[in-house]
Formats: C-alpha cells, sequence, structure tokens
C-alpha cells in the first residue's frame, strides 16, 4: 500500500481499534495467476503487540485451497472515508478523499474440526502490517477545522466518524 510518511500509522492501538471497528475485511490471495478476494468478518486477537486474525469462509470458495498452501495473504480493513471539497482549504487544493486503512500479511494455518465441514477456518498470525490515516494531517490547522466542518455539515454517519478521527489528529497536533 502506498503511504505517505505524514499518513502512516505505527502505533499498535490505533491499528488493533481501526480492525476492531472494522473487522468486516477482505482477504486477498493469488491464484491461477490472478488475485482472489472474499469479504468476510474477522477475529481480531492479540497478545501485546502481536496481532492474530481468525476467520472461515466456505469449503466451496476457490479461495480455500490458497489457506493451506503456505503463501502470504492479505487482509485489508477499511474504516471511515469521506469526500474532501477543495472548497473547505483556503488555496491550492483539489478534490480528495479521507481515510483510514489496515493491510495485514501473514502465512494461514487452517483450523482443523469434524464439526466444519462445511467451511475452512483459519488463523494468520500478523507478520506485517501496514496501516493509513489520510485525515488532513498535511493541511493547516485552520483548514482542517473547515474539513472538519463541512463533513459535519453534510449529516451522514461516514462523514461524521471521518470528522471525529481528524478531530482527534488535531488533538494529538498540540
Amino acid at each position: 500500500m502506498y503511504v505517505p510518511s505524514h499518513f502512516r500509522v505505527a502505533d499498535p492501538s490505533t491499528i488493533q481499534t481501526l480492525i476492531r471497528d472494522n473487522s468486516f475485511g477482505t482477504l486477498v490471495s493469488s491464484g491461477a495467476g490472478a488475485p482472489v478476494a472474499t469479504h468476510l468478518p474477522f477475529l481480531l486477537r492479540t497478545s501485546g503487540e502481536s496481532l492474530e486474525l481468525a476467520g472461515h469462509i466456505a469449503r466451496t470458495n476457490p479461495q480455500a485451497d490458497a489457506l493451506s498452501g503456505g503463501e502470504e495473504l492479505l487482509a485489508i480493513f477499511q474504516g471511515p472515508h469521506a469526500y474532501i471539497s477543495p472548497r473547505w482549504y483556503t488555496e491550492g487544493a483539489v478534490p480528495t478523499w479521507n481515510y483510514q486503512s489496515v493491510h495485514c500479511y501473514g502465512i494461514p494455518t487452517v483450523i482443523s474440526d469434524s464439526l466444519m465441514r462445511g467451511i475452512v477456518g483459519f488463523r494468520i498470525r500478523v507478520t506485517r502490517t501496514e496501516a493509513s490515516c489520510k485525515l488532513s494531517q498535511n493541511k493547516r490547522a485552520d483548514d482542517v477545522g473547515r474539513v472538519i466542518t463541512g463533513l459535519r455539515g453534510r449529516g451522514d454517519e461516514a462523514s461524521r466518524k471521518v470528522a471525529e478521527a481528524m478531530e482527534q489528529q488535531l488533538w494529538r497536533r498540540s
């Protein structure tokens, strides 16, 4: 994932919160020369800074074969996101999108249990994460305030959540 340094998130608790709050993710593997993706809920288990993801897919899902192949998989978690109008900035801005996302990489282990005839359970011990919170951190505080006001004026849930995340970023700046 492309993550400019000013949007990069390394704090383990922030990453864990983003995964827990947005646990319906996308599991990506490569199959027969092309990427394969399945959208599914994940359970996050933590031990200190170590992360483990657990989930299951239908046994008939072609991606089930990738779970026992020993290849690295990618789980993507998308947080709140919203369009940002250039009118909310004082100068030289273009339309953009603010968002939060986490990519988790690891090799899965299949969970064997005779009760799971129709599904394949798995765990992924996360070996690497990439996280991005693009929340106008590269903008002046007064511009960020106008973006927050603009988002709150929309009245939808996603815009409200992005505004809240931006307010937390402003608090961290001071």
